[in-house]
């Protein structure tokens, strides 16, 4: 299941009326943590698939390659 916006909240709540929970697995991607209210009272009965890890953007790698971008060694 992919989501975004305004209506995620809804849509969760919506799929949870319908009975979607109970008749088939629901799998989602797990954004960073500002997105961990979005999924409400079904978070429990949904899988997530998160690649996000607190503290990885101040890692010494991240800012080794921060460095290089604000030089111009990087185009990422």
């Amino acid at each position: 299941m992919a989501w975004a916006g305004a209506t995620t909240s809804a849509m969760w709540q919506a799929l949870q009326q319908q009975g979607v929970f109970s008749v088939a697995p629901v799998v989602t991607g797990l954004a960073n943590t500002a997105s961990y209210n979005a999924y409400g009272a079904v978070s429990d009965k949904i899988s997530f698939l998160s690649y996000y890890f607190p503290g990885a953007a101040d890692t010494p790698d991240r800012e080794e390659d921060d460095r290089l971008h604000h030089e111009g060694w990087r185009n990422t």
